[in-house]
């Protein structure tokens, strides 16, 4: 990873706007059952989420270790699809 300097806070809040505005797209691609507009939603929603952890100083690979970490022992079930961890049943 190249080591950047860290970017003005208003550069956050864009990237984080453009963060949900690609999450939307995923929404809809979803909605309209287009797998081509689907895997572009969820390439640049990633592209974004990557770009937001470099301007922190952040990888996506120990982004991903943290979150792995946090929930990999989690316990629960799925119910139609969504997962409840076990103290929320």
């Amino acid at each position: 990873m190249v080591k950047r300097q860290r970017t003005r806070p208003n550069r956050f809040k864009q990237t984080s706007t453009q963060i949900f505005e690609e999450a939307g797209e995923v929404s809809a691609a979803l909605a309209r059952n287009n797998e081509s507009d689907l895997k572009d939603a969820i390439g640049d929603t990633v592209v974004t989420l990557i770009i937001l952890g470099q301007q922190q100083g952040m990888s996506l690979e120990r982004c991903l270790a943290v979150a792995y970490d946090e929930i990999k022992g989690r316990k629960g079930k799925t119910v139609d699809g969504v997962f409840i961890k076990s103290e929320d049943l």
